[in-house]
């Protein structure tokens, strides 16, 4: 039940077409667009980092990995200065672990575009 509801964050919350991130994967290096109008959130930006931080323990938990993570631009530079307590438009990518009755499929990448709220 609990990755199912990981697939579903990850498919509400996450996606990537624009500038791209880069992220390895065992040897694979993949290349994760960011959507039109996106600006990759940092890790070292502290607004960015609580919310990735947070996010990538949810995942771990369920044997997930967040690979990158975006939101709007005028929306994340609002966020980030504090005028704005609410990111409405975020996309990202996770790996999903799959198992479904002990089947090993191997990783998969989960990708999707959302509108939701995230608080500061």
């Amino acid at each position: 039940m609990i990755r199912y509801a990981t697939a579903l964050l990850g498919a509400f919350l996450l996606c990537l077409p624009a500038a791209a991130k880069e992220a390895k994967v065992g040897d694979v290096s993949l290349n994760l667009p960011t959507p039109h109008g996106h600006c990759e959130m940092d890790p070292v930006v502290a607004a960015d980092a609580r919310l990735i931080s947070s996010l990538h323990k949810t995942l771990a938990k369920t044997g997930n990995r967040l690979l990158g993570l975006s939101a709007d631009c005028a929306e994340l530079k609002d966020w980030r200065s504090g005028k704005r307590l609410v990111l409405d438009h975020m996309a990202g990518a996770n790996l999903v672990a799959v198992d479904l009755h002990g089947a090993d499929l191997g990783p998969r990448i989960l990708s999707g575009v959302g509108k939701g709220e995230v608080r500061r």
